[in-house]
């Protein structure tokens, strides 16, 4: 199925139908046309902090947060707190984070990572 422009005899657009090719040539012979339609990538979703504490459990959290927490994992949960809005996937810093808590066994893996930063439209 695609989309198409069926124009009249002077090639003023008539109507715009969702169709098969077949349909319109056999329905409207000589007088449609193929409407492209532009190849849009979807925006990438932004998560809340809040959301994304939420998909932790609660020992990848105790292991993030803990206060005794020492070196890389304590600066990583130093720089969580101070990031500023809602976080995007992509976002350099927090790529570094999640690189960070794997590197120290806080997450078991990157796939892990992977499904804590995952946009999820349901939520």
């Amino acid at each position: 199925m695609a989309k198409y422009i069926i124009r009249d005899a002077g090639g003023a657009v008539v109507n715009t139908i969702v169709a098969g090719k077949e349909f319109v040539e056999a329905h409207f012979p000589g007088v449609w046309e193929l409407v492209i339609e532009p190849n849009i990538p979807p925006p990438v979703l932004a998560l809340s902090k809040q959301l994304i504490v939420d998909r932790f459990t609660v020992a990848e959290w105790i292991a993030f947060s803990d206060p005794a927490a020492v070196g890389a994992v304590r600066k990583a949960y130093a720089m969580f707190g101070t990031h500023q809005g809602d976080v995007h996937p992509d976002d350099a810093l927090i790529s570094k984070i999640f690189s960070t808590l794997v590197q120290n066994n806080v997450l078991a893996n990157a796939a892990r990572a992977k499904t804590i930063m995952a946009p999820d439209i349901n939520e």
